[in-house]
């Protein structure tokens, strides 16, 4: 019986920033941060998961800190059908923080990889979010790969900012009432030239949700691209 890929990661990063603001709360940011995910195929099934989950803790000035984040998601594989089509649908939660200074409660993404996990335009972080995601990745040919993937984002609390990839605010807390932020969906596909080389294109729609029409400019983002990667 051919063995069955699954991964355990366990981790303990800490952080130490010389000044850092969360939510009203400013200081030297000293942060922990506890977590574990697990990853693989389900044994005897065309299921394959990934569930993560971290704790932090710390210091922002004289105020404690107590975020925490979940990760999961479900994915189904048809291998025999043609394209080998993967769906999935996945859950993910990064706390906020529930007041104006004090004690922090914002998950900091720390090292966030740009496109990664939420969204290929980098207007949401793993911080103070909820994101409801789906998609569809298919092989149309050898050398193809292409994927349909769409995002729902909320705030997890919203008396906290919206953040971007990189970590800044892109609306405060108080700029709106609305937890909702918006939707995205992307659309990527790829194919190698040859053993080196591979050619990306790619286009992501953002549509703004109810806190960006309450807190400021609301316009819809479009995000197209195309790249050529060769390696060495």
């Amino acid at each position: 019986m051919p063995r069955t890929r699954t991964g355990l990661d366990l981790y303990w990063p800490g952080v130490s920033n010389k000044a850092a603001t969360f939510n009203g709360t400013t200081g030297r940011e000293e942060r922990h941060t506890v977590g574990a995910r697990v990853w693989g195929k389900i044994p005897r099934t065309r299921f394959d998961c990934d569930i993560e989950g971290a704790h932090q803790f710390g210091e922002v000035g004289s105020a404690d800190i107590g975020a925490f984040m979940v990760a999961s998601e479900l994915g189904y594989t048809w291998p025999e059908a043609e394209m080998a089509p993967r769906a999935y649908v996945g859950l993910g939660y990064a706390s906020g923080d529930d007041s104006a200074g004090g004690r922090v409660g914002t998950f900091n993404h720390l090292f966030p990889l740009g496109h990664a996990y939420m969204g290929y335009i980098d207007t949401v972080a793993r911080q103070n979010i909820i994101d409801f995601r789906s998609g569809v990745s298919l092989k149309p040919t050898p050398k193809t790969a292409a994927g349909v993937h769409g995002h729902y984002f909320m705030r997890a609390d919203n008396d906290d900012a919206l953040y971007n990839a990189g970590g800044a605010v892109v609306r405060t807390g108080a700029s709106g009432s609305s937890r909702q932020v918006g939707g995205e969906v992307d659309l990527t596909v790829e194919h190698r030239l040859g053993r080196h080389a591979s050619i990306l294109f790619g286009y992501s729609h953002f549509f703004a949700g109810k806190f960006i029409r309450q807190s400021g400019p609301s316009d819809d983002i479009d995000f197209g691209y195309l790249s050529f990667e060769y390696t060495f």
